[in-house]
C-alpha cells in the first residue's frame, strides 16, 4: 500500500480510505481483499471477545496467547497490560471508557504513549470503538501525534494524551461516515456472505479487517 497523503479533515480522510479501497479493487472485486482475511485467524478474535467476561484475563494464559496471537503483539510488560484490561472490563461505565483513560493507565507502567495497544484494549471492552495501528493510520492518511523531543512536563503529557484522544475521535467520525456510503454497505453485505461466522462482529472490526488487507 502506498502512503496516502496526510490530511486532517473528516472528508479528506474519508476520501483517502475510499481511494485506497478503489485502488485495490475492493468495491469491484472484494474477493481480492477477502482472500487473506482467513489467514489472520479471526477465530482468535472471536475467542478474545467471547471469553473476556468469563475469564480473569490478568491471569489466563490461554486468553493472553489468543489476544497476542491475533494482534501479533509481544509485550515485555504483558502482565500489566492484561491487568489493565481486566480492571477496565469491570468499570461501572466500561462502555464510556475513553482512549485517554486507557492510555493514562498504561502510561504509569512504562511511561510510553501506547496508542495502538490502548485502542485494542478499548475495542475489546467495547467493540464499537475503532482499532488503531501504523498501517491503519497510513491508509487513512494520518500521522500519530508526535512526542516532543524533550523532558515532558505534566502539562505536556496531558496535551499529548488529548491529541491522541482527538485523533481517535476523528477516526471514529470518519468510520461512521464510511459505513453510510452505499458501496461500503454492499461491501459488508458481501463480507457477511463470505464470512458467515464473522457476520455478527462489530462494523468497526470489519473495517479493521478489510483495511489490513490493503497492500
Amino acid at each position: 500500500m502506498q502512503e496516502s497523503r496526510f490530511v486532517h479533515t473528516t472528508q479528506g480522510i474519508l476520501w483517502n480510505v475510499c481511494q485506497e479501497l478503489k485502488k485495490e479493487g475492493a468495491f469491484r472485486n472484494p474477493e481480492k481483499v477477502f482472500a487473506n482475511i482467513g489467514e489472520s485467524k479471526p477465530w482468535r478474535y472471536q475467542f478474545v471477545m467471547n471469553e473476556l467476561r468469563s475469564r480473569d484475563v490478568s491471569k489466563d494464559r490461554k486468553y493472553q496467547r489468543a489476544f497476542g496471537g491475533f494482534y501479533q503483539i509481544r509485550l515485555k510488560w504483558y502482565k500489566k497490560f492484561y491487568y489493565v484490561l481486566e480492571k477496565s472490563k469491570h468499570r461501572k461505565k466500561a462502555k464510556h471508557l475513553t482512549l485517554k483513560e486507557v492510555m493514562q493507565s498504561l502510561y504509569q507502567y512504562n511511561h510510553s504513549f501506547e496508542y495502538s495497544f490502548a485502542s485494542k484494549l478499548l475495542h475489546t471492552v467495547n467493540p464499537s470503538n475503532p482499532v488503531i495501528d501504523k498501517k491503519v493510520l497510513s491508509c487513512l492518511g494520518l500521522r500519530r501525534p508526535q512526542r516532543p523531543n524533550k523532558t515532558l512536563s505534566k502539562s505536556d503529557i496531558d496535551t499529548l494524551f488529548n491529541a491522541y484522544e482527538a485523533q481517535y475521535e476523528l477516526v471514529r467520525k470518519v468510520y461512521q461516515l464510511f459505513l453510510k456510503k452505499p458501496e461500503v454497505k454492499k461491501l459488508f453485505i458481501k463480507f457477511d456472505a463470505r464470512f458467515p461466522d464473522l457476520a455478527r462482529i462489530s462494523e468497526m472490526k470489519k473495517i479493521d479487517l478489510v483495511l489490513w488487507q490493503l497492500k
